[in-house]
């Protein structure tokens, strides 16, 4: 197939014995690009240092220009592992696009915001009630005794069921945002990936 166009027809020997044709010519790539593959070292990369400095006598004469070659050793894995870091390192999170793709799940930002501060507030709230029930069984009076546990008792129950609310409010609501955005993250990953010239997976490096 040639730009959509059926040009050749026929088996592997009858294709690669034409040596003109667009198979042969397909296949002979393919062969040079896995023969550069298994090498595991890239071409050496030359590097020329140059340094002219210029004498003080007085017919104005220059020094010959000294150059160097510096050869990279390094293999495929390691440069592409370096350039991977170098782009985390560099890179920073673009948050108003991403607070624009889940914009339209605004309106679950205000429970979930509002559950986060319920369930935050609960161990302070707790500590609080912990201290009122203790300074209860100091009371020498039974009755004012008892009044403070039943007191630090309904305030127990109080927020054990804000803390389940507050909980479930948040939960829910940063689950649903963050679903509908991963949704909408993989979309859009996945309609690049689709939108890629055929030569793109040709490539070895983007097939498995």
């Amino acid at each position: 197939m040639k730009s959509g166009s059926l040009v050749e027809q026929g088996t592997h020997e009858e294709l690669i014995g034409k040596s003109q044709g667009v198979y042969h010519s397909l296949v002979a790539a393919q062969q040079a690009a896995a023969s550069e593959a298994s090498k595991g070292v890239r071409p050496s990369l030359l590097r020329q240092e140059s340094t002219a400095s210029s004498s003080v006598a007085s017919h104005g004469g220059t020094k010959a220009e000294e150059q160097s070659k510096l050869v990279d050793t390094r293999t495929e894995k390691e440069i592409e592992r370096e350039r991977i870091d170098a782009i985390a390192k560099a890179y920073k999170v673009p948050w108003r696009r991403i607070f624009a793709l889940s914009k339209a799940e605004c309106g679950f930002y205000v429970p979930a915001l509002l559950g986060a501060a319920v369930f935050g507030s609960v161990m302070p709230f707790e500590g609080f009630l912990l201290a009122r029930s203790m300074r209860s069984f100091y009371e020498t009076d039974p009755d004012d005794m008892m009044d403070g546990v039943i007191l630090a008792s309904i305030g127990y129950v109080i927020l054990a069921v804000s803390s389940l609310l507050g909980a479930f409010t948040q939960i829910g609501g940063f689950a649903f945002i963050g679903e509908h955005l991963t949704k909408r993250i993989r979309i859009l990953c996945f309609t690049k990936f689709l939108e890629q010239d055929m030569a793109f997976f040709d490539d070895s490096k983007h097939s498995p």
